[in-house]
């Protein structure tokens, strides 16, 4: 059959879906690109492109990557590309006209007839047409090819130098390939080109879009893979430039970890665009991955985006379009946004934006009103706007004024380091003598200056001149004598000078602590009128602590009652001893039995001849009673020959007590003997009828547990144990309940999936104190803090303390080098008070449905044994997805989730 040297387009719609879109581009039957497989998490060392075989470090990554996001080529399914595998002629002709830009002209939806013999894949036909109207294809030449080879013209495997050919006329050089048709040829196996090609070939070589196979041969009718052709064709672009939809290129006017700004020259303007998860630089010079510290400022670069933002980024020169200057600040006017600088013998004038940047010659950054006059500066400034504005100024001396709020990280006598109040730059002044230093309203010394205080501050020629505390992490000390505390109206009145008659007052802070020697967890009732003070106050006026400094309280444990006497409230005891000592109740002793209070006429029956007591006692009169019949202390020493056990005491002291038979309580033992107990175990030994021998023996131990459940009406509580028991226990009135701060608390206060750790006395609960859990994201780590963002979006900075401990992945360290800065943690104390930073890894899981009704998530099981498919939400449940705050609506089924749990709630849902 005669071929026809005529084809003919069809106007009947034969609909080519496989190409519409992403469509395929090696093989019509497999048009999705896949998903990353084993990404690394090094920038430098992570795959460049979502293909599993391409590996990282693959001579072609950079160019395959680009062409992807380009839209230009796109892989073969179940995230491969195939790098290595053959391109077809149609194929290569799909790829060109991608190149040039033209996809949008390809008629896809008209059928297409061509010669018999020249056949053509369906997906490829509107292709091939549009490549023979734009002169890439010759239709005689390849009319007769197909003619002369019998296998499809289509699915035919292309050689070097028809790609060659194809290109050169794809990107406008075919006036090059005219000239260097004579043109001798390095490669010996010049002559094995087809005739026709070698102008082609010589043109690819000049433009050093193709090379040979070695020096000296150039395998012409050698086939081309798809990896070459992704780098040829990527090469192509710089001669023929094509604004593709989703890429802008323009000089770099900004950038940081989380975005780029260009600047685009032809139109004076600027766009910003997010970096994207996963984005990807490279450099013009170099085909590795590479940095963003290795891009060059004001340069030029191109970036192609895609949904999260800027997915990669080239810099194509090094040529920055900016000059330096040098002088001194002569005038400052910021509101009209310009500077003077005094420059080869003349002011010089230099506008600037909002966006300069400003540093001094330690690299902390300053507002421009900072610099001092006659300050040496060096200015960065563009040559590429009609009117160059400042980009960045260096200060080279010290003359630097200025003033900011901070807060102090470090500070000695003769400087302070400040950090800034964004956190974004820490500065380090000098100080003098005559540094003013100011808190509430009083003039203080450096000395006062604190790490943690908040201050205000102002620097004159770079020296800090005036500080002015704020808010002080710590607190500022006074010493008084105590007049009177009101424990309703939470106030306090002291004197600062015992021989004059000025009260000064104060509020109590809600959480205030008491210390007095001698006194064991002491309360506002034990201080008394009289006492000399150290009181901390906060920076708003509150008094945090109070520890009395001139008074003793004087203990006896175990003293035998010699005597009462009602009338007087004169109390007299026989110490171990047998000395006797006279003491004076008061309406404020503090008189408990079995841990709870009573007052003194209750107690009254009970104060009888030879009863034991313990009290606690200055200047004659009693702050505390302790009706006992039981010492709580540390067990010091324990004689099975002689039945006697000794116990010291935080008070001081210590006493020996005898023994017949014990019962002996520990907490998670159904039998205990003697045998159990050990030196240093802290213990309440409970007394006999008659108070004389110790019958039974507490072990306390302290458990970190989780709250199941809490009966307030009854006082009753349920506690999850480690190993996943629950339990409940009903509280007396002896039972103490303390926040994560310390503060004493109610029952009431305490709820479901909590974590607690419990003191038990034996096997009931003494103390139960809540535990603070953190969870969030770590933005920065050094040696003993971690900065956290919570899920409310604001941000902790969590000291570690010298005994912390980070588990990761079942793995203890000691050191925070097991966290990184994007890590999740939940960090909380352990029953030892010991920090404990928890990396979670989270679950990852494929979304399927959500009912928003019931809070209901359901996921993908990951096998037929996967019955943990459902999950319920609670109110405080976060969703994040591509960075941002979101709905569960925003899943869709199939979307790949990491989900973080939290004292068995779930805190955040991820969508990866």
């Amino acid at each position: 059959m005669m071929l026809k040297s005529c084809y003919k387009v069809l106007s009947s719609a034969l609909v080519l879906s496989l190409l519409a879109g992403t469509g395929a581009y090696a093989d019509a039957g497999n048009t999705g690109t896949g998903t990353p497989e084993n990404a690394a998490s090094s920038e430098v060392n992570k795959p460049a492109t979502p293909f599993s075989d391409v590996k990282a470090g693959h001579w072609a990554e950079k160019h395959i990557a680009k062409l992807n996001l380009q839209g230009i080529i796109q892989g073969k399914g179940a995230a491969k590309f195939g790098p290595n595998d053959n391109v077809t002629q149609e194929d290569a002709v799909i790829l060109a006209i991608r190149l040039m830009g033209k996809d949008s002209q390809v008629k896809k939806d008209d059928a297409v007839v061509f010669p018999e013999n020249f056949k053509v894949s369906e997906y490829a036909k509107g292709y091939v047409v549009l490549a023979l109207q734009q002169g890439l294809l010759d239709k005689t030449d390849e009319f007769k090819s197909a003619e002369a080879d019998k296998s499809e013209w289509g699915k035919r495997n292309a050689s070097r130098e028809w790609v060659t050919k194809l290109l050169i006329r794809a990107i406008n050089q075919q006036k090059l390939a005219d000239e260097l048709v004579n043109v001798s040829s390095q490669f010996t196996d010049s002559g094995d080109i087809t005739k026709g090609f070698s102008g082609y070939v010589n043109a690819a070589v000049s433009l050093k879009l193709m090379n040979g196979v070695s020096a000296t041969k150039f395998d012409p009718k050698g086939l081309i893979t798809r990896a070459m052709i992704a780098k040829m064709y990527s090469l192509a672009e710089g001669y023929y430039p094509v604004n593709y939809a989703n890429q802008s290129i323009g000089l770099i006017t900004g950038l940081t970890e989380n975005s780029i700004t260009l600047y685009d020259t032809e139109n004076n303007s600027e766009k910003s665009f997010p970096i994207g998860k996963n984005a990807l630089y490279f450099r013009f010079d170099s085909e590795s991955l590479s940095t963003s510290s290795k891009l060059t400022k004001y340069a030029k670069a191109l970036v192609i985006a895609s949904e999260d933002g800027a997915s990669y980024i080239e810099q194509i020169d090094d040529d920055a379009k900016v000059e330096t200057l040098r002088g001194e600040v002569i005038r400052i006017v910021p509101n009209e946004s310009k500077l003077w600088m005094f420059m080869d013998n003349k002011p010089t004038e230099i506008a600037y934006s909002s966006t300069l940047e400003v540093k001094d010659s330690s690299g902390n950054k300053l507002q421009v009103t900072d610099l001092a006059a006659d300050a040496t500066i060096e200015v960065t400034r563009d040559t590429f706007r009609a009117q160059p504005m400042a980009l960045s100024i260096q200060v080279q001396g010290a003359k630097i004024n200025k003033s900011g709020k901070g807060k102090i990280t470090a500070v000695s006598d003769s400087s302070i380091t400040i950090q800034s109040e964004d956190g974004s730059t820490t500065e380090t002044w000098g100080m003098t003598a005559n540094t003013l230093v100011t808190w509430n309203k009083e003039i203080k010394s450096v000395a006062d200056l604190a790490v943690g205080d908040l201050i205000n501050y102002e620097i004159a020629s770079g020296l800090a001149t005036k500080i002015s505390v704020t808010r002080t992490m710590v607190g500022k000390t006074i010493t008084g004598v105590l007049q009177h505390i009101d424990p309703d109206s939470k106030t306090i009145n002291y004197k600062l000078d015992s021989n004059t008659n000025t009260l000064s007052a104060n509020y109590l802070a809600s959480n205030v602590q008491i210390s007095i020697e001698g006194i064991s967890q002491p309360s506002l009732s034990d201080l008394v009128r009289g006492d000399q003070v150290k009181l901390t106050i906060n920076d708003q006026d509150a008094i945090t602590q109070i520890q009395v400094i001139s008074r003793k309280v004087e203990t006896v444990n175990g003293a035998n009652i010699l005597n009462y006497d009602a009338d007087s409230k004169t109390l007299t005891i026989l110490d171990s001893a047998g000395k006797p000592t006279a003491v004076q109740l008061t309406a404020n002793t503090k008189v408990e039995f079995n841990g709870s209070s009573m007052s003194l006429a209750a107690a009254n029956y009970m104060l009888v001849k030879n009863r034991k007591v313990t009290i606690g006692f200055t200047e004659g009169v009693a702050v505390y009673l302790n009706l006992v019949n039981s010492y709580t202390g540390t067990l010091a020493d324990i004689n099975q020959t002689t039945n006697q056990l000794t116990i010291s005491f935080e008070t001081g002291g210590s006493m020996k007590i005898p023994f017949d038979q014990l019962a002996i309580e520990i907490y998670g033992r159904a039998q205990s003997n003697l045998s159990d107990l050990k030196t240093g175990d802290r213990i309440t030994a409970q007394l006999g009828q008659n108070q004389e021998k110790v019958v039974a023996i507490q072990v306390h131990r302290t458990i970190q547990q989780e709250v199941v459940s809490v009966d307030n009406s009854n006082r009753k509580i349920r506690l999850k144990s480690p190993d996943g028991s629950v339990t409940e226990y009903s509280l007396g009135t002896n039972v103490k309940f303390f926040n994560d701060k310390g503060a004493s608390i109610n029952l009431t206060a305490f709820s479901a999936n909590q974590v607690v750790n419990v003191q038990y006395a034996g096997r009931q609960p003494a103390i139960i104190k809540q535990i603070e859990t953190t969870f969030g994201k770590v933005t920065s780590v050094s040696s003993d803090q971690l900065t956290v963002e919570t899920l409310n979006g604001g941000k902790q900075d969590i000291k570690l303390g010298s005994n912390f401990r980070v588990i990761r992945n079942g793995s203890s360290s000691t050191s925070t080098s097991a966290v990184s800065a994007g890590d999740y943690v939940d960090i909380r104390k352990n029953e030892e008070d010991v920090v404990i930073v928890s990396v979670n890894a989270g679950t990852v899981r494929k979304f399927r449905s959500y009912i928003a009704s019931s809070k209901e998530m359901f996921v993908f099981g990951t096998g037929v044994n996967d019955n943990n498919v459902r999950f319920v939400l609670s109110d405080d449940t976060r969703v994040i997805v591509n960075g941002s705050s979101s709905s569960m609506q925003a899943l869709n089924n199939g979307d790949e989730i990491t989900i973080y749990t939290i004292n068995g709630k779930i805190a955040l849902i991820v969508k990866s």
